[in-house]
């Protein structure tokens, strides 16, 4: 399953799962429901391949102070 995402936020969530929050531009999505925020947990991703492509984000609704995090690693 392959998909296109624009990453803003890399923490580690209450359950203890380091995750990626991002915008989910393209791909696949069993919801259907296209574009919008997703979260990735890192230990069910498979390759990851960063593309030339650029965003202007930030997206709506974008916070850099997520609360489903309880510590942010790295932040758009």
């Amino acid at each position: 399953m392959t998909r296109v995402v624009e990453p803003y936020l890399v923490g580690e969530l209450t359950t203890g799962n380091i995750s990626l929050s991002a915008w989910h531009v393209r791909g696949f999505s069993a919801s259907r429901n296209q574009p919008a925020w997703r979260l990735y947990n890192f230990d069910k991703m498979g390759p990851v391949t960063i593309l030339d492509e650029t965003f202007t984000g930030p997206r709506p609704e974008y916070n850099r102070d997520d609360s489903r995090m309880v510590r942010i690693f790295c932040a758009y």
